[in-house]
């Protein structure tokens, strides 16, 4: 009878393991808050992790388990496995639950997305050769290692991978040259690296020591971001925090899903294109990508993250590039502020559905200029949020302006 209790409760709990390092060896591995296999239990690992809606639809049921996504060569601590899939923390993000407003770094993800450290050291891996992990430590976005980040997403025809823009890779000591950048890509199939060259235009090889340098970058990302070759436009992802690939911007419309009466075939789907979204940014995935490529010490997943973390505006401030404004659910980068414009990924139920740059009067009703927007918040008076066609569709009393130089304590 014990015999049948204890297989009993190994079936149910996941495998307790000590925690492990390990280093993520796709292009973008998803991140999700409970196992996949509680959402769809009668489907493959590999086939719940590939269909994940890019979105959630106009239904009352959660339609996208997507919280965050990590890249190629980033960090993990496994801490459970259960079944094709593991629980890990992470080092660089945290998102705030509204329930308990504790901070978290833990995540499930596929098994197969990740690989042990242990294993590399037993097939004798050039570990040197993988960047060091981003943390929440103050030291942590300076190495000695000479690392260069994608500042754009570049496809490696040898292996025919896609990599995001913000994929840290370190620097090979081989011939320099002006024009590409020689770096070590691990190769999970052989343990071994190879040397692959990425366009010079691709890349950031220096981040910058000083903060207001640092803060200036983190605008030009953004903005290179925002302005895509016409007509393609980074998507918006919910929990997405990668950016793959582009699509054009008038695909894009709202239809109900047809299907059966499962939960991701009652979700909408927002787009015509034949082809799966996976990748893109949210509203806070885009902030973190663009902060941590800066060198900024960032770490807010989620908007209840920022809200709780940040410096809000005094009353004496303004409000200077890369500065946030925060609503409920929702946060924007001041772009420009002579132009009096935002950068944001803007979600697909007010008309949007992209990461792009818009004057702040196609945001707030009667708030044509940052002065405005001070004038109002210092009079503590709500904003109404405009979607697309320019009609009110929210009223906001509770909202915030955000200092990002704050981070630096």
């Amino acid at each position: 009878m014990l015999h049948i209790i204890l297989f009993a409760i190994l079936l149910y709990f996941p495998i307790v393991v000590k925690a492990q390092k390990a280093i993520v060896i796709v292009p973008v591995a998803e991140l999700v808050g409970q196992p996949m296999k509680t959402f769809y239990p009668h489907s493959n690992p590999e086939t719940r992790y590939s269909k994940i809606p890019f979105c959630s639809g106009n239904t009352k049921t959660i339609t996208c388990p997507r919280i965050n996504q990590l890249l190629f060569n980033e960090q993990v601590d496994v801490l459970q496995e259960k079944d094709e899939e593991v629980y890990i923390r992470i080092p660089n993000a945290f998102y705030v639950s509204h329930d308990d407003k504790k901070e978290h770094q833990e995540f499930w993800t596929l098994k197969k997305y990740i690989m042990p450290f242990d294993t590399l050291k037993k097939h004798e891996v050039a570990m040197q050769n993988f960047p060091g992990p981003i943390t929440r430590a103050h030291n942590s976005m300076q190495t000695k290692q000479s690392i260069v980040t994608l500042k754009q997403p570049f496809f490696n025809r040898a292996t025919g991978q896609h990599f995001s823009a913000g994929t840290r890779f370190v620097v090979c000591d081989s011939k320099k040259s002006s024009k590409v950048v020689s770096a070590y890509l691990f190769d999970p199939s052989t343990y071994r690296f190879n040397v692959i060259r990425i366009p010079k235009q691709l890349c950031i090889l220096n981040t910058p020591q000083d903060k207001n340098k640092c803060i200036e970058l983190f605008v030009r990302i953004l903005h290179s971001w925002a302005h895509c070759k016409v007509p393609y436009v980074i998507p918006y992802v919910l929990g997405g925090c990668s950016f793959v690939d582009t699509y054009p911007a008038n695909q894009f419309s709202l239809k109900p899903a047809i299907g059966n009466s499962n939960t991701q075939a009652n979700a909408y789907s927002y787009n015509a294109i034949p082809a799966a979204i996976t990748s893109g940014f949210d509203c806070s995935g885009i902030i973190l990508r663009a902060a941590h490529m800066a060198g900024i010490p960032y770490f807010c997943k989620n908007t209840s993250a920022i809200a709780a973390n940040l410096q809000p505006l005094s009353a004496h401030d303004t409000l200077q590039n890369g500065d946030l404004i925060w609503i409920p659910g929702h946060v924007m980068v001041v772009a420009d502020t002579h132009k009096n414009t935002i950068i944001e990924a803007r979600g697909y139920d007010h008309g949007y559905g992209k990461v792009h740059e818009i004057p702040i009067g196609e945001q707030f009703k009667g708030i044509k200029t940052f002065r405005n927007l001070i004038e109002v918040y210092n009079a503590k008076k709500p904003l109404m949020r405009l979607n697309k066609n320019g009609n009110v569709v929210k009223t906001i009393p509770n909202y915030k302006l955000f200092k990002l130089a704050s981070v630096w304590g």
